[in-house]
C-alpha cells in the first residue's frame, strides 16, 4: 500500500476545554476510548476515537490548545506529494525545536536540561536513516501528568544521576514503559501514556532515549522546547525539578517491573 500522510486539522474537533498544551493533553486521555497508530488520521474527540501517529496528534493538542500561531511556527512537509495537505511530521517538530536553541522564537523556548522537564513541553528527534527504513521521520511527545491509572503518580522518576523516566503522551507503535496500550494485552499501538527514559550528559543535555527497559538505547539528536505562554517554571516549588546528582532511588515494585514485557 503506498505511503500516505493525512492531517487535516479542519476536520477535527478540538477539545473544548484545553487553555495549555498540558491541559489539552490531559482532557484527550480522559476522552480517549479507541484508538490505532496510523500515518493516515481521523479523530473525534465526541466519540473518543483518536487514529492518528505523533505528529498529527501534537498538530491537534497545540491547535485545540489555542496554539495555532505556534503550530504556525513549525515549518510544514511542502515537498513530499504524499503528505497532503502540508503538515508537519516528526522530522520537521525535531528540526524547528533543534534549531530553537540558535535562533528562538516568541512563543517558543529551548530546554537543554532533561532535569527541567514539566508538563507540556515537547520532546523530538529525527531518525537518523529514516529514508532507508520506513516512513515515520522520527517521533514527538508532550511531557504529562500521569493519568489516575497509572502505576506512578510522579512525572519524573530517575533511575541514575544521568539519566530518567518521563512521563509521556504520544501515538506509537513501539511499546512504553509502563504503558497504557498494554494494560489489555496483546499491546495495540495508538494514543496512549507510558514513561520513556532519556539520557542526558553533564550538564543534563539529551543525548539518548530508550522506549523501555529492554529496548535498545538510541543516541539520536533529541531537543526539547516550551510554548510560551505556558505555566512559569519555579524550581524551587516545582515537584518536577530535580537537580543532577540530586536523585532519589525510586523504588519499583517487583510486579511492576515486570508488567508490559512482551514486544510489539
Amino acid at each position: 500500500m503506498p505511503y500516505a500522510y493525512y492531517c487535516n486539522l479542519t476536520e477535527y474537533p478540538s477539545l473544548a476545554t484545553a487553555d495549555s498544551l498540558s491541559s489539552a493533553a490531559s482532557t484527550l486521555m480522559n476522552l480517549l476510548r479507541v484508538s490505532s497508530y496510523t500515518h493516515v488520521s481521523h479523530i473525534d474527540p465526541v466519540t473518543g476515537a483518536f487514529h492518528t501517529d505523533c505528529s498529527c496528534l501534537v498538530s491537534y493538542l497545540l491547535k485545540s490548545s489555542g496554539l495555532s500561531a505556534h503550530l504556525e511556527d513549525v515549518p510544514r512537509e511542502t515537498n513530499d506529494p504524499a503528505v497532503a495537505p502540508p503538515m508537519p511530521r516528526a522530522k520537521e517538530y525535531a528540526n524547528f525545536i533543534a534549531g530553537l536553541s540558535k535562533s528562538g522564537t516568541p512563543r517558543w523556548n529551548a530546554i537543554d536540561d532533561i532535569w527541567r522537564l514539566q508538563h507540556g513541553d515537547l520532546v523530538a528527534w529525527e531518525i537518523p536513516n529514516w529514508k532507508e527504513t520506513n516512513r515515520s521521520t522520527g517521533h514527538v511527545v508532550v511531557v504529562v501528568e500521569p493519568p489516575s491509572t497509572s502505576p506512578f503518580n510522579a512525572t519524573l522518576i530517575p533511575v541514575d544521576s544521568t539519566s530518567v523516566w518521563v512521563s509521556v503522551l504520544d501515538a506509537s507503535s513501539v511499546k512504553h514503559q509502563w504503558d497504557s496500550r498494554c494494560y489489555i494485552l496483546p499491546c495495540r499501538g495508538g494514543v496512549g501514556h507510558g514513561y520513556i527514559r532519556l539520557f542526558g550528559d553533564a550538564a543534563g543535555r539529551p543525548i539518548a532515549f530508550q522506549f523501555h527497559d529492554e529496548a535498545l538505547v538510541r543516541h539520536y539528536s533529541i531537543s526539547i522546547a516550551r510554548t510560551s505562554p505556558e505555566r512559569p517554571e519555579h524550581p524551587e516549588e516545582s515537584p518536577l525539578h530535580l537537580q543532577r546528582g540530586n536523585y532519589a532511588r525510586v523504588h519499583i515494585p517487583y510486579q511492576l517491573q515486570h508488567i508490559n514485557t512482551n514486544r510489539w
